[in-house]
């Protein structure tokens, strides 16, 4: 059995001839060092993109874009949606790509390969002019009315914004045929309670 002082002895050679065994210093450690290597490899962050403003963004969803540079250069299509934390845009049958997805419909949830569009950077698309149908630089003007519209840089067209239209009526999505297993909307508002005489 050994003493505190010798254990303590012992620490110190072994520290002295074989210094990773102990961190290197007596200051440090084996899992500290692991750890400040982490570090160095790990995303700050405090480094995050930095957002495209408002005042510049000037791509909605169901605008006609073209791809300007890429493996899909020259491929138009309508964006689907817009990703503004990471600057990018999702265009329909623009950059697919072959990904794994569960099949929800197979009751294994086996797997399936299908084609997804893979988002696109904001600066490698472009507006289409609506009068020459190439892509164009946007300008901010104000009509006589007042509103606030996208003008070609190239030649003054306005670029109109294309309003979102619903595959359903309001009606049809509360009269849709819900699962078995869930209560039907007159029976949630039906009043049940009868109060005590």
């Amino acid at each position: 059995m050994l003493h505190h002082g010798t254990g303590f002895m012992m620490r110190l050679e072994l520290s002295t001839k074989w210094p990773m065994l102990l961190g290197g210093c007596r200051h440090t450690s084996i899992k500290l060092q692991n750890f400040r290597q982490r570090k160095k490899f790990r995303p700050d962050p405090q480094k995050r993109i930095e957002r495209i403003p408002a005042q510049r963004w000037c791509i909605y969803p169901r605008d006609t874009v073209m791809v300007l540079f890429g493996p899909s250069k020259g491929e138009t299509g309508a964006v689907r949606s817009c990703i503004r934390k990471t600057n990018q845009v999702i265009v329909t049958g623009v950059n697919m790509q072959r990904v794994q997805k569960v099949d929800h419909d197979d009751p294994r949830r086996a797997k399936k390969w299908v084609e997804v569009e893979q988002p696109l950077h904001y600066s490698q698309v472009s507006l289409i002019d609506p009068e020459d149908k190439s892509p164009c630089r946007v300008r901010r003007r104000f009509l006589e009315s007042g509103e606030k519209v996208r003008v070609s840089h190239r030649t003054g067209a306005v670029i109109e914004r294309v309003k979102h239209t619903p595959t359903r009526s309001n009606e049809e999505r509360m009269n849709q045929s819900w699962s078995p297993r869930t209560t039907a909307y007159a029976d949630v508002v039906e009043r049940t309670y009868v109060p005590p005489p």
